[in-house]
This record gives C-alpha cells, sequence and structure tokens, in this order.
C-alpha cells in the first residue's frame, strides 16, 4: 500500500505539472516558453519515478576495493545470490544511505555486480522479469537460495559468520569460504551447482503452469530440466559438452558438441527481444527450468548464438522519425502562411 501511495502521488503531481503545461500556450506570456516547460515536466517526471536509481554514493565507497569480486575472478561470468537482508544496525556509524550503498556494492547486488562481471538473481530494473519476481514471490528465499544451483549460482554471501548459511539451513556443512570481505564483514560460501551453460540430460515436458509447479518444489540436487515444450520421440540424454565463447550483455555465443540430438541449455533469463541462431540459422528459443532458455541441435558440432534486440525499438525509432517530420513540415507550412497572411491584411 506505501509503494502504491507514493506511486499514485507522483502520478497525480506529475499529471497536475503536465496539464498546467499544457495550459501554457493560451497565455501570451507563457506560449514561448511552452516546449521547454514540456521538457521540464518530462524530465522531472522521470527523475521522480526512479529516484533510488540516481542516489550518489560517497567517492571513497565507490572507489573502495571489492574483496568479493576479486576472489571470484573474471575469467567467466560468475553468479553469486544474497539470501540475507542488510541489517542498518550493523552500521550506526553511516548514513542509512552510505551504510546500504557499501554493502550492496561488497556484497556484488545489482547494479553494483555489473562493473565487476558478475551475476546474481537480483533484479535492478523499472519493469523486472516477470517470471523471476513470480518465482521469488512464491518460493521462500531460504529455499530459493538453496535451489539457485539449479541456474549456475555458484556461491552465495552470507553476513557476519560463513556458518549462517548452514544454521539457517541454505547450505549443508561442510562449507567451502570462497572468500570474504572483512570490512562488512561478508563471506563468500561456494553453492553447489550446474554448470551455466550446459546439454540437459533427462527432460520432463510440462506447460507453462506445470513447469512453474515443477521447479519450485524440485529439490536442491534436482538434474532434470523442465522443457516448455514437445520432447522428440526416442529421446536419449546425449553425452557432449557445451563451452561459452562469447559472453557479453547482449550476445553470448556457444559452442556445443554431442552425439545425438541436444537441448543445449543457458540458464540466462529467457525474455521478449532474445532470438536465437544454430549455425547461422534462426532457431526457436523454448523455456527451460522456468527461467533458462534452450534451442535443439542436431548431432555434432554447433555454434549457438543469442542476442539481444529491445523490443519495438525500430518501430519506435520509425514513428519518432515520423512525428519529427510531421513536426518539421507542419512548422515549415505555418512559417510560410503567416508571411502570406500578413500581406493579405
Amino acid at each position: 500500500w506505501r509503494n502504491l501511495a507514493d506511486g499514485s502521488l507522483a502520478a497525480v503531481l506529475a499529471a497536475s505539472a503536465l496539464a498546467l503545461t499544457c495550459l501554457a500556450p493560451d497565455r501570451p506570456a507563457l506560449a514561448p516558453r511552452a516546449p521547454a516547460l514540456l521538457a521540464a515536466v518530462t524530465i522531472l517526471a522521470v527523475l521522480a519515478a526512479n529516484g533510488h536509481a540516481y542516489n550518489l554514493g560517497a567517492v571513497r565507497l565507490a572507489e573502495a576495493p571489492r574483496p568479493l569480486a576479486q576472489a571470484l575472478g573474471r575469467a567467466s561470468l560468475h553468479r553469486v545470490f544474497t539470501p540475507f537482508s542488510f541489517d542498518q544496525a550493523r552500521r550506526p556509524e553511516r548514513t542509512e544511505l552510505e551504510a546500504g550503498f557499501e554493502w550492496g556494492r561488497g556484497t556484488l547486488e545489482a547494479c553494483w555486480n555489473v562493473p565487476a562481471h558478475v551475476g546474481n538473481l537480483s533484479l535492478y530494473a523499472a519493469l523486472p522479469a516477470g517470471r523471476l519476481q513470480r518465482l521469488r514471490d512464491a518460493v521462500p528465499t531460504p529455499q530459493l537460495a538453496r535451489m539457485a544451483g539449479r541456474w549456475g549460482v555458484e556461491a552465495l554471501v552470507v553476513p557476519a559468520d560463513p556458518g549462517l548459511a548452514a544454521r539457517a539451513g541454505v547450505i549443508s556443512p561442510p562449507l567451502q569460504v570462497l572468500g570474504a570481505d572483512e570490512s562488512l564483514p561478508a563471506y563468500l560460501v561456494a553453492l553447489p551447482h550446474l554448470p551455466r551453460a550446459r546439454l540437459a540430460a533427462e527432460l520432463v515436458s510440462a506447460d507453462p503452469a506445470g513447469a512453474f509447479d515443477l521447479v519450485r518444489r524440485a529439490g536442491p540436487g534436482e538434474r532434470r530440466t523442465v522443457l516448455e515444450g514437445p520432447i522428440p520421440a526416442g529421446y536419449r540424454p546425449p553425452r557432449g559438452t557445451v563451452s561459452v565463447v562469447r559472453d557479453e550483455p547482449e550476445r553470448v555465443e556457444l559452442a556445443s558438441e554431442s552425439d545425438g540430438p541436444a537441448l543445449v541449455l543457458l540458464e540466462d533469463q529467457h525474455a521478449p527481444g532474445w532470438s536465437a541462431r544454430v549455425d547461422g540459422v534462426r532457431a526457436e528459443i523454448l523455456h527451460a527450468d522456468w527461467l533458462g532458455r534452450a534451442v535443439w541441435v542436431g548431432a555434432g558440432r554447433h555454434a549457438v548464438s543469442f542476442e539481444y534486440r529491445t523490443p519495438g525499438l525500430r518501430l519506435g525509432l520509425a514513428i519518432a522519425a515520423a512525428t519529427f517530420l510531421a513536426l518539421g513540415a507542419a512548422a515549415l507550412a505555418r512559417g510560410r502562411r503567416a508571411p502570406a497572411e500578413s500581406r493579405l491584411g
């Protein structure tokens, strides 16, 4: 309710300011400034809606080293998860903003994970991924942490004492501590996990509702892949390998080799805008394990690529260009008509 109230208040204020700006052309004194007022109101509305995204922490905190990221290295994309919330009481000497900034950056939460080339299950977007949000709403955090290895999450960030992960039932002992940040303090504890990119072995087919139920009820050691699509007749788990050749935010390239037809699985979120190609030929992306994306390949060696393009971007650019041209033509016609009307007058 608090979020709803805050959002409604911001919307009412923005709409009121926009309405007043639209009335400006009717007042001769404000008419020349109407475009500038409209632009200012639009910018302020965006800032009001995304205020938390523009909070800046102290430079000394931004430049501080991140031991947990250094413990992981940058040879490949690592994935971590923080199942424990930040307690402001642990940092009484800091302001709330600085304490949260220090904790988030030190524990590699979104969006501080991006410069360190670290992935996680946290959300940092105006429109969060619906499937991930639904999973987080339905599954208790300790259970989600235990099953996170299914999506290639290889480590958990644990505050105060690495043994807290075992006492909370998140990881079964013995624990393997990968790194520590004594200044927080926080520890990076290894989580049993499957490779982020791999050949699916045993498959089970389900519709979206059934896939969600199977995934959220699966145990941490579950290795079956839940596929939202048909399984070919005579399918058998293939033998082979998958390796990541190129790893960028908007493009991931894989190399696969198998002794039979195989489902190449990449445990990155499937979202509108992603397309796939197998050996340069467009391929259908299937939902796998609720969050991941997968494509079918034949026996042998194959190059698989996933590429992201913002949905509707080209159409939006085309509409913007057409609108700009139409407004320019209207302004030009109005400018030519005004002198003619003055001569007639």
